[in-house]
């Protein structure tokens, strides 16, 4: 599987290069990524959806408990490009409700940079 992670103004970007991400084809992968993200030490984290069609529960599962780790140390993550067949499953199982969906990855970056949550992520970074 082609994932991409690489780093924009402080974010830690990931991006599946797969047009169904699933239990079993890349699922596993992106939840690795992200884990190695919050290992890392990152607070903010945003998943690049572009052409992704679909995306199953263990996908869904992955990036709910990425938020949630990263909430616990202050940061939060995101998703972008979203595919109107992934932003339906997303509203459907009310994704949307506990995630940020931006459009693009400037939006993205505009999120994180107009965050509550930026200030406290400063902090930490200055006594990490």
């Amino acid at each position: 599987m082609g994932l991409d992670v690489h780093e924009v103004e402080g974010i830690c970007i990931v991006r599946p290069n797969l047009s169904h991400v699933t239990q079993t084809t890349g699922a596993a992968e992106v939840h690795e990524a992200l884990e190695v993200a919050v290992n890392d030490g990152k607070l903010a984290v945003a998943v690049d959806l572009k052409g992704v069609k679909f995306a199953d529960s263990p996908t869904i599962d992955a990036l709910i408990d990425t938020h949630k780790a990263l909430m616990k140390n202050g940061g939060e993550l995101c998703v972008f490009h979203v595919e109107p067949e992934v932003r339906e499953f997303f509203q459907q199982t009310m994704f949307h409700r506990f995630i940020q969906i931006c459009t693009d990855e400037q939006d993205a970056i505009f999120h994180f940079e107009n965050s509550p949550k930026k200030k406290r992520r400063g902090l930490l970074r200055l006594f990490s």
